[in-house]
């Protein structure tokens, strides 16, 4: 049966190898937990710099040297286990083995890990590992970050505080340019924000695809012309009539007279008789008439 009390707080430390997770015994030893949870929060500043046989050294900038603290409940009872160093500020150990002998024994023992972190650390504590003869690291494992899962410290305040500090990038503020004297303001101190060359270049080619496609446009359209459904062939007589009328040319009139007696019905007209003495016979009839009906007469027969 176990001894070791249970843990009342949580964090996450994110590495370039993955992240870890350190169930801490806040209640019992609460100024060296809560000094390590605000090196989490700066977890950028922690890296892991040696790594032995039996634990894996890890240091954090800032910070205060963590007191004495022990609890007779609290030991190296299983690999895994974070202990801080009460003589150098920033300096942890995470265990690897429960034979820890007298390396660690002036140090204040925190918590212990939890979840898949377990492996990389193993790994990293493997044969692959490029060291010295010390076990300092020549590629360091460096942090890129922190939280804290169980917050029992109530350090909502240092942790913004530690963010607004820690800040590498300013905001960056929105400048109008102007030319009116009224509206001028104090730029000090302002960053102008510029955009990429490869997005500009991408701009001024869309720009040039739209004017040419609107050039295009205005070229391959035609406007249509609409006639009037009704009484569509009166304007062109109307103009033959007044083309006709214009045009004087004696053999088109002739031309024209000749059509209009084609068109009209085909009417006999009868001789009008003249009374003339010299030429009419006894009944009436004319010389060539009667020269007409003695022929027809003997033709007959």
């Amino acid at each position: 049966m176990s001894l070791e009390p249970a843990t009342s707080g949580a964090v996450r430390w994110r590495s370039i190898r993955g992240p870890m997770e350190v169930a801490l015994f806040a209640k019992q030893i609460p100024n060296g937990t809560r000094t390590f949870a605000e090196h989490v929060l700066r977890g950028d500043k922690m890296t892991i710099t040696r790594v032995t046989e039996k634990y894996i050294e890890l240091t954090a900038l800032g910070g205060e040297v963590i007191a004495k603290e022990s609890n007779s409940r609290i030991r190296f009872s299983q690999p895994y286990m974070v202990a801080a160093d009460t003589k150098r500020p920033g300096r942890y150990a995470i265990t690897l083995t429960t034979q820890v002998g007298d390396e660690l024994a002036d140090w204040t023992i925190l918590g212990k890990v939890r979840g898949d972190a377990v492996y990389w650390l193993r790994n990293l504590a493997g044969s692959g590992t490029v060291k010295d003869e010390e076990g300092v690291l020549q590629y360091a494992v460096k942090g890129i970050g922190g939280e804290i899962l169980e917050n029992v410290w109530n350090i909502q305040e240092e942790k913004r505080e530690a963010i607004h500090n820690t800040e590498v990038k300013t905001a960056r503020k929105q400048v109008s340019l102007s030319f009116e004297e009224e509206e001028e303001e104090d730029t000090t101190d302002v960053q102008i924000r510029m955009r990429p060359i490869k997005k500009v270049k991408r701009a001024q080619k869309k720009e040039r695809e739209e004017k040419d496609k609107a050039v295009t446009e205005t070229i391959t359209t035609v406007p249509e012309t609409v006639f009037p459904a009704k009484n569509a062939e009166e304007p062109l007589q109307s103009a033959a009539a007044d083309a006709s009328a214009t045009h004087t040319d004696p053999t088109l009139e002739k031309l024209r007279k000749f059509q209009e007696s084609l068109r009209q019905p085909n009417r006999s007209t009868k001789k009008t008789p003249t009374h003339n003495n010299a030429e009419e016979g006894i009944d009436g009839l004319s010389s060539e008439d009667e020269d007409l009906e003695f022929l027809n007469h003997r033709w007959n027969k």
